[in-house]
């Protein structure tokens, strides 16, 4: 899926009021994949996939797969901004998850880049687990973004609480595209700092990640880079294997 063609399936969704949600993939949803059964069960049935990663993009080709480009959430949002200001789409975009006050500097930020953007407002619930959630959160959400008449709705509770929260409340939302954005609210928030743009096009953006947090991120890259690798490696070995067969 190229950028373009990205943006034209999000109109179209909208303007169709069809219900999507667009599932960003990388080397680390693959850990949280083997890791667990509900997720891997949600990414492998999601039929609106883009690669996140640099990664994700190198060993598609290797397998023959066509993956055009990196579309990571982090851009794709000031795509589908600029688009919307441009094509003058007044779609009703809506914040969900991360810090109040990263939420409200990151909706400041795409104010003030956007100004044509039709931004509904923002929402920080508590930190809780999902199942604390749906006990105390989610009819309050629901409600919310459902009374405001949202069209493209961004969740950022993180991997894969975040994923696990859209599917399970899809049906519940009276929205056309919900996208689960990982970090992006720090990004834009000034939470942190997005690598450069030559770490980002040789795929070492998730080294930047790691030098800002790594107390927190370590364990992480290190088995989701490594299993990565692994899977990669035996499956082209196998693929190799069996046409010497």
């Amino acid at each position: 899926m190229t950028k373009q063609s990205l943006l034209e399936k999000i109109d179209n969704i909208v303007v169709s009021q069809k219900k999507e949600i667009l599932l960003p993939i990388n080397t680390s949803s693959l850990l949280f994949m083997k890791q667990d059964k509900e997720y891997d069960r949600i990414m492998r049935n999601g039929s609106f996939v883009c690669a996140d990663g640099m990664s994700i993009v190198w060993a598609a080709r290797l397998k023959g797969i066509n993956v055009p480009e990196r579309l990571p959430t982090t851009d794709v949002v000031n795509y589908l901004f600029k688009y919307l200001c441009a094509k003058d789409k007044k779609y009703r975009v809506y914040f969900l998850g991360g810090k109040e006050s990263v939420l409200q500097n990151a909706e400041a930020h795409f104010r003030d880049i956007y100004p044509a953007l039709n931004i509904a407002g923002h929402y920080s619930p508590p930190f809780m687990s999902l199942e604390e959630m749906r006990l105390n959160e989610n009819d309050k959400i629901t409600s919310l973004v459902n009374s405001l008449s949202i069209d493209i709705l961004f969740v950022g509770f993180g991997v894969p609480k975040q994923e696990k929260w859209c599917i399970e409340n899809q049906n519940r939302l009276n929205t056309s595209l919900i996208i689960p954005c990982g970090g992006m609210f720090g990004f834009y928030g000034g939470e942190y700092r997005r690598a450069p743009k030559i770490m980002q096009t040789i795929g070492l953006e998730w080294l930047f990640r790691l030098c800002q947090e790594p107390k927190r991120l370590w364990r992480r890259y290190l088995y989701a880079n490594s299993l990565f690798l692994w899977l990669l490696i035996k499956e082209l070995f196998l693929k190799n294997y069996a046409k010497a067969s």
